[in-house]
């Protein structure tokens, strides 16, 4: 299981969530849009109550 972390980014004024690896590093989550050329995009929620009932659908996955 990895920790993951709501977070406020006040650039997107959004709530997003950031998941630390086994490995100790630190990823947002978020989706690839274009595969071809690497393009990736930041989900975000806007209230923390929101990302942490995304983090808890994926006990199996994840803990806060």
């Amino acid at each position: 299981m990895m920790k993951a972390t709501p977070k406020f980014d006040k650039e997107f004024k959004k709530w997003v969530i950031d998941i630390e690896t086994e490995d100790g590093e630190v990823i947002p989550v978020g989706h690839t849009i274009e595969e071809s050329i690497g393009l990736f995009e930041i989900s975000k929620w806007d209230t923390k109550e929101q990302a942490e009932k995304w983090i808890k659908a994926r006990p199996e996955k994840f803990y806060i």
